[in-house]
């Protein structure tokens, strides 16, 4: 099933298993494949496997939080996700937060006005 702006409000990676987590801000590009992903669909539950690929961004904030959201830091690409929990989509801005997966540190990616493209492949419905 394809993934683009319509339909990535019912997609959920939160507490999904990320397997890539990768970008570069020079070529306005960052990839996520997770599983366990969920995917509603009228008003269905599917639990699958998700590529996404946010590119093209008109802008990208990368940090971290490190005194409980009174000192933030910036960051680059060099610390990618090992989960996420929190995910926020406007129509035009993406906001994912979690967990580094070397400093372990608090990340949000603030992502406004991406392109987005995407699979979800449905393992499970409920």
């Amino acid at each position: 099933m394809k993934i683009d702006h319509t339909n990535i409000p019912n997609l959920s990676i939160a507490d999904a298993e990320i397997e890539i987590f990768e970008g570069s801000k020079d070529q306005k590009s960052l990839k996520i494949r997770a599983d366990k992903a969920i995917l509603m669909v009228s008003g269905l539950k599917n639990y699958g496997k998700v590529n996404l690929e946010f590119g093209n961004w008109k802008s990208i904030t990368i940090r971290a939080n490190l005194e409980k959201g009174k000192n933030w830091e910036d960051r680059d690409f060099n610390e990618p996700m090992q989960t996420v929990s929190e995910e926020d989509f406007t129509s035009e801005n993406y906001r994912i937060a979690g967990f580094g997966k070397k400093t372990k540190e608090w990340l949000e990616y603030l992502i406004a006005e991406p392109q987005i493209s995407g699979s979800f492949e449905i393992v499970t419905e409920s």
